[in-house]
């Protein structure tokens, strides 16, 4: 029969170490910064994986886009309608691909790293089609973005605007 006293230390260290590698990657309280910069591609992801629920999720109750005047639900709406309609006609997959580059992600908050409560996020977005990834995007805009860190911590969108900057938008 097994030591219940060496099966306990065996599991207490497992434990500690399951929670030092979470910590140690990232898991714990990272810079506001840096979970802004990792909202943007999650929502690039989102559109990506034509999920309009992971990109809704960084974007707060009460968010709004001002150019079309969109809250959050007209916003899940608008998604839903390219991801249905924007298919190949001869296989049926998404037409679209979204591509951010992290390092021009520009981050400004409202006060220091460990005190923000707002920032602003700015960030080109190129729209490209899948089956030709390297081609010239059919579009390619600046997303500005408000956010604001929530009471659970999460930093959230409340508000967007964007402005073309090349082409056109292809749906």
């Amino acid at each position: 029969m097994v030591d219940r006293a060496l099966l306990l230390r065996v599991l207490l260290a497992l434990a500690i170490t399951g929670l030092l590698l979470f910590w140690l990657l990232g898991g714990v309280n990272s810079s506001p910064t840096e979970s802004l910069i990792q909202a943007v591609v999650g929502m690039k992801d989102g559109f990506n994986d034509q999920d309009s629920g992971d990109v809704l999720v960084h974007c707060s109750r009460d968010f709004h886009e001002t150019v079309y005047f969109l809250d959050a639900a007209r916003f899940r709406g608008a998604l839903l309608r390219i991801f249905l309609s924007q298919r190949d006609s001869s296989d049926g997959s998404f037409i679209w691909q979204a591509l951010v580059d992290e390092d021009e992600i520009q981050v400004e908050l409202d006060s220091t790293e460990e005190e923000a409560r707002t920032g602003t996020v700015s960030a080109p977005i190129r729209f490209v089609e899948r089956k030709r990834p390297n081609a010239k995007p059919a579009w390619t805009l600046r997303i500005d973005g408000m956010a604001r860190r929530e009471e659970d911590g999460t930093w959230r969108f409340f508000q967007a605007t964007f402005k073309t900057i090349s082409g056109r938008m292809p749906f």
